[in-house]
């Protein structure tokens, strides 16, 4: 704590309309002193856990709940795939703050258990922060699994549609990254250079097929819509 207070002590300056305040605590205790510093303010909150403790929805759903204001949370996908999956009732139990008590027999059956848990992780996610809208955006690693989700809450058209904007250009950036990341790896493990540049070979994974993918199917609850009448 007290090297992080000495990083941003120097950026303090509440005369200049920019002001930093610290907590040496958990941040579920932490919850009436940042409310009490956001006041009535706009608040774009960014939850950052390390795992899946910590963030208990029923003690920071005050947070959630702000408004005006929107969240981003960091969903970790690997660690809470991996834990969910474990058989020993007290680690289930440690799920409850954010899937809600009795999760397991909550799980959508016809899902991939995977899909299931980020589904009603989400369901949580938006009746605790009261959210219009909620979305997931996947953070992958360079071998192509998910590592994290930036999971975001709004109740605005806008902040979806800018935050839409913002995710496409941000996951066209993401993915040269790690096409160039691979590329290197495989370099150093062979020897050898490969035929083509990264950026120039196609993945299933790309941003642009996802797109492509998400349209399909809101092509189809658009249709199923309109014969349901």
């Amino acid at each position: 704590y007290q090297q992080l207070y000495a990083a941003v002590a120097s950026f303090n300056d509440p005369s200049k309309g920019f002001e930093i305040a610290t907590f040496h605590g958990k941040f579920e205790d932490a919850v009436p002193q940042i409310l009490k510093f956001v006041g009535r303010s706009y608040a774009l909150t960014f939850i950052d856990p390390t795992g899946w403790k910590g963030y208990e929805f029923p003690k920071v759903g005050a947070i959630l709940k702000h408004r005006p204001g929107e969240v981003l949370l960091n969903y970790m996908y690997d660690f809470i795939n991996r834990f969910t999956a474990c058989h020993d009732p007290k680690v289930a139990t440690t799920f409850d703050g954010i899937l809600g008590a009795n999760w397991n027999a909550r799980l959508e059956p016809a899902l991939p258990r995977h899909q299931a848990v980020e589904k009603l992780f989400l369901d949580e996610f938006r009746k605790a922060g009261g959210f219009d809208y909620v979305l997931s955006t996947p953070i992958e690693k360079i071998d192509d699994r998910k590592h994290f989700c930036i999971t975001y809450g709004t109740r605005s058209e806008h902040g979806l549609e800018a935050y839409r904007d913002v995710e496409f250009k941000a996951l066209e950036n993401h993915q040269e990254i790690r096409a160039v990341a691979r590329q290197a790896r495989t370099e150093a493990r062979t020897g050898q250079g490969i035929l083509f540049e990264a950026a120039e070979i196609p993945s299933t994974h790309s941003i642009e097929t996802l797109a492509a993918a998400e349209k399909t199917k809101a092509r189809a609850w658009l249709e199923d819509q309109l014969r349901q009448g």
